[in-house]
């Protein structure tokens, strides 16, 4: 299914197409929504920057419409970021316009309220009728300049790190994952942290708490052991695991987060490292992995002290 979300660290055309505004994005877990007007038209300020985002429902084959617009004043937590918003629904198709004055947040940052706000309708209409809902965006237009995007499926910071050779499927590795219940569930996870921005510190450390278990010899072994099994066996610093944790805790905890797209960025970068390190080891035998070949492995300074 493709994905709602647009990743990490882009460049080039799509850039460029929201140069005009702040580089800076950020996510965050859940909009303080204010004035809800379902049937009632907010009046569209003169000034205001209005962007137009489409996108549907999965699945499509159990059509969805909203009887009249749903629209209203929302803040983004930890930013204080304001703005209108209106909500259009019809046969699972979407429209979201947002109305906002000038902010510090990119194309890429307001495609994610729009989609929060799309995923709020859908993740209500879903539970009352106990079905699963999925939120796609897949393309915006500013409304006064009429420059446009469309958004990819993938995550930059990922794709550059895979080489042609990394992209085949290996039947050893696939093997590897398939003898083991804690890899399958390692990239399920992993899945998750590319579906979900504000997610990604939770579901990346969960996937490491996952390789984490693996090492123990027994429910019974304590956790700190798995932990230094962990570090040991892939030649991993503890720098690196807190680094993901600290973007795990709130939500870990019922807590909301936001995690800005830079952080999103090292975050994947640290656990995708570290999947490659485990692959490595299950498939050398569970064995240590040699140093010459893994060398130690440790937040990013420049991450550490972000």
């Amino acid at each position: 299914m493709p994905e709602a979300h647009a990743p990490a660290s882009r460049a080039g055309a799509q850039e460029a197409s929201s140069r005009r505004l702040s580089r800076r994005r950020y996510f965050a877990r859940s909009l303080s929504l204010g004035t809800l007007t379902p049937s009632v038209r907010l009046p569209e300020r003169a000034g205001m920057a209005h962007w137009t985002f489409f996108g549907k429902l999965h699945p499509e084959r159990i059509p969805i419409s909203l009887g009249t617009p749903l629209e209203g004043k929302a803040v983004q937590p930890f930013t204080g970021f304001a703005f209108n918003f209106r909500l259009v629904v019809h046969s699972s198709q979407l429209i979201v316009d947002l109305w906002f004055e000038t902010g510090n947040l990119d194309i890429f940052s307001l495609r994610n309220l729009a989609a929060d706000i799309a995923r709020s309708f859908a993740d209500l209409v879903g539970y009352l009728n106990g079905l699963y809902f999925d939120v796609e965006l897949h393309s915006a237009v500013e409304q006064a300049t009429k420059s446009w995007q469309v958004f990819g499926i993938d995550i930059p910071v990922l794709a550059a790190r895979r080489s042609a050779a990394d992209r085949e499927i290996k039947t050893d590795l696939l093997i590897a994952i398939g003898e083991s219940p804690a890899a399958d569930m390692v990239l399920s996870d992993f899945r998750r942290a590319m579906r979900d921005p504000i997610g990604s510190g939770f579901y990346c450390y969960r996937a490491i708490e996952t390789m984490m278990q693996s090492m123990k010899m027994n429910d019974a072994e304590k956790d700190a052991i798995g932990w230094e099994k962990l570090r040991s066996n892939l030649n991993v610093d503890r720098s690196a695991i807190d680094w993901i944790k600290r973007h795990a805790d709130l939500p870990r905890h019922g807590k909301p987060s936001g995690i800005s797209d830079a952080d999103r960025a090292t975050v994947f970068e640290l656990t995708d490292e570290i999947i490659k390190r485990f692959h490595a080891f299950l498939l050398g035998g569970k064995v240590p992995l040699p140093a010459n070949e893994f060398p130690a492995f440790s937040a990013h300074p420049q991450s550490a002290e972000s």
